[in-house]
């Protein structure tokens, strides 16, 4: 079965809107669009690269390991904490 790369809007629907509903500590959330640009957009194109034609990341455990991977390592948010993205 084929996978489809993630867009903006399921991140911004799934993951932040999530977070603000669900999130009961005191931390504040930054809106979405306070985002570094092109950040976010290059993490989610990571796991469908590929290398003549055959792609790095072959299962949807591998691109899901190297998307959470990236969406954890690199700060995508500004004022973002890493226990705010996991």
């Amino acid at each position: 079965m084929k996978t489809k790369p993630v867009s903006i809007n399921e991140v911004e629907y799934t993951a932040h809107s999530l977070a603000v509903e669900f999130m009961t500590w005191n931390e504040p959330i930054p809106p979405f669009g306070s985002r570094f640009p092109n950040i976010l957009e290059s993490c989610l194109k990571v796991p469908f690269q590929t290398f003549h034609r055959k792609h790095l990341y072959h299962h949807l455990t591998g691109k899901a390991a190297i998307l959470f991977f990236l969406m954890v390592k690199i700060i995508l948010f500004r004022m973002a904490t890493r226990e705010w993205l996991l």
